[in-house]
């Protein structure tokens, strides 16, 4: 991105997608990476060398994140860090969710993390103490992944996510993923408020014959169009 001439052009900012913990936490059930990936996270170091390295670079940093606690977290009962609760107590359980609360226990795609109760004042207290982690490794970027789909209820952890980063001592980047395709009311809901710098707003676009999700992006374009730029943010799709 450097030598390339890609960061004169605003590219500026490297994040590392989804497996980056391969299930590793610290003792308050947050994930940090593997060590064995990732060796200069060693002694509890986690990513801040590595941000360092690419501040040194003239790059920024961000990670990949989603909605809810490790599983691993809830099934050991760890704590909630600065607390004398156990991140267990603000899980759903997937086992015994209510039919109304169902796609709350866990997002479709990935069943490695439990959804948390929002109602209960410690689950603000857990993702605070997950950004406070990020900010002490000095990133600058955030995404949150299967988050904002109102009518399913998701908005309500992503307020907790939102809140987590505005109480921040460090000024962090934040984007919004789905994990699933916008309707009119979900567009709506997030150009009312400037809750994050950024939206992805559709699933993954596979270059299958006929291509797959290109009727979904055309929908969310659709739906999403009056509302680019609204109150300062945008929003992205993504090609793979």
């Amino acid at each position: 991105m450097v030598s390339q001439g890609l960061l004169a052009k605003g590219y500026d900012t490297i994040v590392i997608d989804g497996g980056w913990s391969t299930g590793d936490m610290d003792e308050w059930g947050r994930s940090i990476p593997n060590e064995v990936n990732w060796p200069s996270s060693a002694g509890g170091k986690g990513f801040g060398p590595l941000a360092k390295w690419t501040h040194s670079l003239g790059l920024k940093m961000g990670v990949w994140h989603i909605r809810g606690a490790p599983a691993t977290a809830v099934q050991k009962k760890l704590p909630v860090k600065g607390t004398k609760t156990t991140i267990d107590r603000l899980a759903w359980d997937p086992e015994h969710c209510a039919p109304k609360n169902k796609q709350w226990c866990q997002c479709t795609w990935d069943k490695g993390y439990f959804g948390i109760d929002a109602s209960l004042p410690e689950s603000q207290i857990y993702y605070n103490s997950l950004v406070d982690l990020y900010a002490e490794w000095e990133l600058d970027f955030l995404k949150w992944d299967c988050l904002y789909d109102i009518l399913a209820g998701y908005s309500d952890e992503e307020t907790l996510v939102v809140n987590a980063v505005k109480q921040s001592s460090r000024a962090l980047s934040l984007s919004l993923s789905p994990g699933g395709g916008m309707r009119g009311a979900d567009c709506e809901w997030i150009a009312s408020g400037q809750r994050a710098s950024m939206y992805r707003i559709t699933n993954d676009f596979h270059a299958n014959s006929p291509p797959q999700g290109l009727a979904e992006h055309a929908f969310v374009a659709a739906n999403f169009s009056k509302y680019v730029g609204s109150n300062n943010t945008w929003v992205r799709t993504i090609i793979c």
